[in-house]
């Protein structure tokens, strides 16, 4: 009996004794955790040489601005072509040299692997990578995509497809196999995004297409549809035997002027409703308030007390994600410059005002411009979120540690690229400041876009029908009806101006989004007001260097550096992360940095997409509409 006992305690222990460690194991074991997959593709760069025989060689530079992935994925529609003579590598950004991988099915780091399934190729790149930029180089050739017509050779092809889920900047070469002498015999057009450019070009006994499409949107294909003469293409095996020259210039040439007619057709549909709003006038506006207040009501039907000031931040986000959540839809140069003054703050740059010698004719003596210069002992970038880092690469120097705000105005004037690059920088900056903004503010109803648009359009029309309205009507009118119609139209102009405000100032808002915006309104009210505080009671010194950056957003800097100023002396404003000139004179912060930062992000900004279906004849311009017709629109990239 006893040793049956002894037996089923032992069993018992036993069985205790395992359950405690797997509750150890459990408990105290490392936890791995999958990281999730974020990148961005911010670029594609393709040069395609055309051989004699009607094939075309491809190389394609995916860029890449990674946080986390395990690996590139590049699907490309071939269109019935033979895909051959691939190779997959990684641009160096140290030698410039690419690095090539090698091709395998272990699905091992930095090795690749190719499947095709009979109507496109999918090239799959295995590469774990963590907070990096990666230039993924995929070369390739497809057979037989010229063809050659009786009188002219035909190259069409959507060189991106729809299948990229990123908005990025394109610019593509395509080379020719010498040189065109008539210019009549060589023409180009591209389909696609209306901002895109494609010029036909010869140069040094080399003739070529130049594509650029800054900012594609994404899932939008690049198409370019060009001829040149069937004697560059001497080799070529896919003939065919008939005239297609000025069948393909009258289709594209018709296609140019059915954009035409269509922006015009838009133009005017515009224009009638715009007409429309104009002469229902003040009962339209009526109604827009009536839908303004009813929106209000229904999104907050009980508005949080806030206090007029605040004397702390509301919440522990950047200037940008701040401005991008309650102020503005989208960050804007201030915001920028807010950043520059936070990277100071973070010890990431150092800030430094120089004095340089003027520069042109009839300029003498010296100008002051800001230096900024990388800290050698800075922080982990990884600190940073992704906004702060791309204004970090816009501020370091191509070369050396520093560089003044002068030199990137002079590199944006004077290099295509560094301008391209400086834009993309503030693009990608601008874009992930307000996703992060709207993420933290929540959506914003839509009736906010749609009353502003309402409101700018009842204005503009009530000015023209008016107008119209005297030059037509005068001789008969008296000055009665003159009055009349004054009267009433500037009553509507008033009141549209009046909601506009309204609309901007208290917009329709979930009780969380209001009290979001009346906590950082109260903060800003406190930096506004801070010259009749006591500063030394509101805050700590290093506190007030903080508070700064955000008053630069706020549009309140001026105020605080004023207070800063008064309230302390020189000797306590050296100890914060800018020199004591910036916290005793506004105009370092206000000219020197926000006017300068500015200047520099308008010029590097392209031209602003617009209707530019020009390219009658194929000699160069703009994009066109709808497609010619080429392959490869189900082309595509991505990450995993």
């Amino acid at each position: 009996m006893w040793k049956s006992m002894t037996n089923k305690i032992k069993k018992i222990f036993r069985l205790l004794l395992a359950l405690s460690l797997t509750f150890l194991v459990l408990v105290f074991a490392p936890r791995v955790q999958a990281q999730d997959v974020d990148f961005d593709i911010t670029a594609l760069d393709i040069v395609a040489d055309v051989e004699a025989s009607g094939d075309v060689h491809y190389q394609e530079i995916y860029t890449y601005d990674v946080n986390y992935f395990n690996g590139m994925r590049v699907n490309k529609d071939y269109g019935g072509h033979t895909l051959t003579n691939y190779k997959v590598g990684i641009l160096n950004s140290e030698t410039g040299q690419v690095d090539y991988l090698k091709e395998s099915n272990n699905q091992t780091d930095n090795t690749f692997s190719y499947v095709d399934n009979g109507r496109e190729g999918t090239f799959t790149v295995y590469r774990r990578t963590e907070d990096q930029k990666v230039k993924l180089v995929l070369e390739y050739t497809l057979d037989g995509v010229i063809t050659n017509y009786n009188d002219t050779a035909e190259f069409n092809q959507k060189i991106v497809g729809s299948a990229i889920d990123e908005r990025l900047d394109v610019t593509a070469r395509i080379n020719l196999p010498g040189k065109v002498a008539n210019k009549e015999d060589f023409r180009a057009w591209g389909h696609g995004p209306s901002n895109g450019q494609v010029y036909p070009k010869t140069e040094n006994n080399q003739s070529y297409i130049e594509v650029e499409v800054p900012s594609n949107p994404s899932n939008q294909f690049v198409e370019v549809h060009a001829i040149f003469p069937t004697s560059l293409t001497p080799n070529n095996t896919n003939v065919v035997a008939e005239n297609k020259k000025e069948n393909i210039i009258e289709t594209e040439n018709a296609q140019v002027e059915a954009d035409r007619k269509a922006h015009q057709k838009n133009q005017l549909i515009l224009l009638s409703i715009a007409a429309v709003f104009a002469l229902l006038g003040l009962p339209m506006t009526v109604f827009l308030y009536f839908f303004y207040f009813r929106a209000r009501k229904k999104a907050n039907p009980q508005p949080v007390h806030v206090p007029d000031h605040v004397y702390s931040l509301p919440d522990d986000v950047s200037p940008a994600v701040m401005a991008a959540a309650v102020l503005r839809p989208e960050p804007n140069s201030d915001d920028f410059s807010a950043t520059i003054l936070d990277l100071a703050r973070k010890k990431y740059i150092h800030l430094n005002e120089i004095k340089k010698e003027k520069r042109g004719f009839l300029n003498f003596g010296t100008d002051e411009t800001l230096e900024i210069s990388l800290n050698p002992q800075a922080p982990s970038r990884d600190l940073l979120q992704k906004h702060e880092q791309y204004v970090l690469d816009y501020l370091t120097p191509e070369e050396g540690q520093s560089q003044t705000l002068e030199d990137i105005s002079e590199r944006i004037s004077h290099h295509k690229s560094y301008r391209k690059q400086q834009n993309s920088y503030w693009t990608r900056f601008k874009n992930n400041a307000a996703v992060k903004g709207e993420r933290l503010f929540g959506p914003k109803p839509k009736i906010i876009n749609a009353l502003f648009a309402l409101c700018v359009l009842g204005i503009v029309m009530t000015v023209i029908a008016t107008f119209l309205s005297l030059v037509s009507f005068w001789p008969q009118m008296g000055w009665q009806v003159w009055v009349a119609i004054m009267i009433w139209n500037l009553a509507n102009i008033l009141a549209l101006i009046v909601l506009m405000v309204l609309v901007w100032k208290k917009p329709p808002m979930t009780t969380q989004q209001d009290k979001m915006t009346k906590e950082w309104q109260g903060f800003a009210n406190m930096l506004e007001d801070v010259g009749q505080m006591d500063m030394r009671q509101v805050a700590s010194l290093p506190l007030w260097d903080e508070y700064l950056v955000y008053a630069v957003s706020l549009g309140v800097a001026d105020k605080v550096i004023d207070a800063m100023n008064k309230t302390y002396g020189a000797e306590e404003l050296e100890t914060l992360s800018m020199p004591g000139t910036f916290y005793s004179n506004p105009f370092y912060i206000n000219q020197m940095l926000r006017n300068s930062v500015s200047e520099n992000i308008v010029s590097a900004a392209p031209k602003p997409s617009s209707y530019s279906g020009s390219n009658s004849g194929g000699f160069g311009g703009g994009f066109s509409g709808g497609s010619s017709g080429g392959f490869g629109g189900g082309s595509g990239a991505g990450g995993f």
